[in-house]
């Protein structure tokens, strides 16, 4: 986180100072917030309202320790006037003293731890929209007029939109008709490997094992019956051997006649 936006203090009560812890409550949203964070108007003013609780109460405590200091220090004017003894008046001025200091230490002591636990109830609600909430305490005045202030400060970054916004993982898309799986179910599927029994398969696929062997040497049989059949239908070729055994005929005067060149007659 590498910005700051102060929350404004709201200038339109009653008694404003700059001693002042209540919130403005928000009209628009901030450009800063706006820009680098994905936080609505509605979240941004949700934060100030939660806040504005707290201090509201804080002043209220504060008012009520004034209201306090001024009851003691009526008491023990009217028991000066009193004829009382000087231990007595000593005991009951700081004695009641004593109990208001501590009594105002315990109620910020309180209201502090307060502010811790809404500060982490709304970060926890809203970090994952690229901010985080924070508070800061200073002083304001000097002498009788100093007092400890708090103010609210929204830390963004601005590379924050550059990454990949982290709502899309935790509201991702779901389709029609699809079913979640647990994590608790995850968890109960056993680690270790279990035995399942192998799934018969049908009758015919027995058969064809069975005969695949057999039935192997016949088919190659059958595949070789065709060249038995060209052997014999190779037969005729010896006999038109034989018929081609002859190269030489006689005429009837026996005279040997030269088949390759029937033109020349040999004497």
């Amino acid at each position: 986180m590498n910005k700051k936006y102060e929350i404004p203090t709201n200038k339109n009560i009653f008694c404003y100072s700059s001693k002042t812890e209540i919130l403005e409550p928000p009209t628009t949203l901030p450009d800063e917030l706006r820009l680098w964070t994905s936080l609505s108007l509605e979240d941004y003013s949700n934060i100030v309202h939660r806040l504005n609780i707290h201090f509201k109460n804080k002043q209220k405590s504060s008012f009520v320790w004034f209201l306090l200091l001024i009851c003691i220090v009526v008491s023990v004017v009217l028991y000066v006037k009193q004829p009382l003894e000087t231990k007595y008046i000593t005991i009951i001025l700081v004695g009641s003293l004593l109990i208001v200091v501590i009594f105002h230490f315990y109620v910020i002591t309180l209201l502090n731890k307060n502010l811790n636990r809404i500060l982490i109830v709304l970060n926890e609600q809203y970090s994952c929209k690229g901010l985080k909430i924070e508070s800061e305490n200073f002083t304001v005045g000097f002498g009788r007029n100093r007092r400890n202030i708090t103010r609210i400060n929204i830390a963004y970054n601005e590379d924050w939109n550059r990454q990949p916004n982290p709502q899309l993982f935790e509201n991702p898309i779901i389709q029609p008709n699809h079913q979640e799986i647990e994590l608790s179910t995850i968890q109960q599927i056993p680690s270790q490997p279990y035995y399942t029994p192998p799934i018969p398969p049908p009758n015919n696929v027995y058969n064809s094992i069975s005969l695949e062997k057999d039935d192997q040497q016949s088919i190659s049989n059958n595949y070789s019956q065709p060249q038995s059949i060209n052997n014999n239908y190779s037969q005729p070729q010896s006999i038109n051997n034989n018929y081609s055994q002859p190269q030489s005929y006689s005429n009837v005067d026996n005279i040997p006649i030269d088949l390759e060149s029937p033109h020349k007659i040999n004497k």
